[in-house]
């Protein structure tokens, strides 16, 4: 059995005191939850495609990990659409929706929420509709029931594709809804075959040796690195290793050559520095550069994932997630923490706590 396998063969009672009785085995289920999201994409091809004829520019939105799902997609939207595309954190969408949203000519909105819950969400896409009426709105959600749905579902030419019902996490670290929402989102401008995808993420999954000899150097931080879609992988990564380990690991995230230019000075002794391999030529001779130079600055250990053949740049940041999701679960099991809920504070919530949703008329 690989490690994972084992981890979530173990009886329940132990699952339920490690806290594992969740996180191990929804990151074992994803691929076969890639190979559902696809039908289900396809199921509403036609319906797709009408929204997104014609568009004249399309803003893809999300918050934390929908967010770096949504960074995942911005390629294949950008060679789908051959327009304006945007990635925005629809945090930022509700504070200025004229910023990102025009009038006139015809635009997409694609929401992206695990929980179609988050108020911020919500709220971009209830503005969207009331101001932007030439705006065609498509959701990607795992909980068919949510606000988010309900919302999209009742505009005219609304389309909310709702996920597996596994997809939606009961572990705090979101990791089958995250890549299955990425893939989904990806899936809409690009009807690309997603078995080769699902074989390599069940290999991927089957190398959970890897991951877990890197966390048991104990790294005191974590730095992942990665070029065009593989730096949203990355940010993901880093983040679900925060979200894990209650952000006592810190972690940073960048561009492989930016990190140069600046970040480098995060790196210390207690480093483990992750880099996430371009499946480009060009840019994997610079990486290859960079990873030989950082063997040579005395962090603690040195990482590359590299993606098999045949996929491309989108599929490869997808299995870089999965490898950063085996990595917080076996960091965060290295401290002593229950990685389906590291945290006594409440900090990290599956659906964000505290906000306040205000006026759009605020007087001065």
């Amino acid at each position: 059995m690989t490690p994972l396998e084992r981890l979530a063969a173990e009886p329940e009672e132990v699952r339920r005191k490690r806290g594992t009785l969740h996180t191990p085995g929804e990151i074992l289920q994803q691929p076969w939850l890639w190979r559902d999201t696809a039908g289900r994409v396809a199921a509403v091809r036609d319906r797709a495609e009408s929204a997104l004829t014609g568009a004249a520019f399309a803003v893809l939105a999300g918050a934390g990990s929908s967010l770096h799902a949504a960074r995942l997609a911005e390629d294949a939207a950008r060679a789908r659409l051959g327009a304006e595309v945007a990635c925005v954190s629809c945090t930022d969408l509700l504070l200025a929706p004229e910023a990102r949203l025009r009038r006139g000519a015809k635009g997409v909105l694609l929401s992206l929420s695990r929980s179609g819950e988050s108020p911020e969400a919500v709220e971009a896409s209830r503005v969207a509709a009331e101001r932007f009426p030439n705006v065609v709105q498509i959701a990607v959600t795992c909980n068919a029931e949510s606000a988010l749905a309900r919302l999209v579902n009742a505009q005219p030419h609304g389309l909310c594709i709702a996920l597996h019902p596994k997809s939606y996490d009961k572990g705090i670290g979101t990791t089958s809804s995250m890549t299955s929402t990425a893939l989904a989102a990806r899936l809409l401008f690009d009807a690309a075959d997603v078995e080769p995808l699902a074989r390599a993420g069940e290999a991927a999954l089957a190398g959970a040796a890897g991951a877990e000899e890197a966390a048991a150097a104990k790294p005191g931080r974590v730095v992942v690195l990665g070029t065009g879609p593989l730096e949203a992988a990355a940010q993901e990564g880093a983040h679900k290793v925060l979200e894990l380990t209650d952000g006592r690991v810190p972690t940073m995230a960048r561009s492989c050559l930016e990190f140069r230019h600046g970040p480098i000075a995060f790196l210390d002794a207690s480093t483990l520095l992750v880099g996430l391999l371009s499946t480009a030529p060009l840019t994997r001779r610079y990486e290859d550069d960079f990873v030989a130079q950082a063997r040579t600055m005395g962090v603690r250990r040195v990482e590359t994932v590299a993606p098999p053949d045949g996929l491309d740049a989108g599929e490869a940041a997808i299995l870089g997630v999965v490898w950063c999701q085996m990595l917080a679960l076996f960091i965060s099991l290295g401290r002593g923490l229950a990685p389906d809920r590291p945290g006594s504070r409440s900090l990290v919530n599956p659906i964000v706590q505290g906000v306040t949703i205000h006026p759009r008329e605020v007087p001065r």
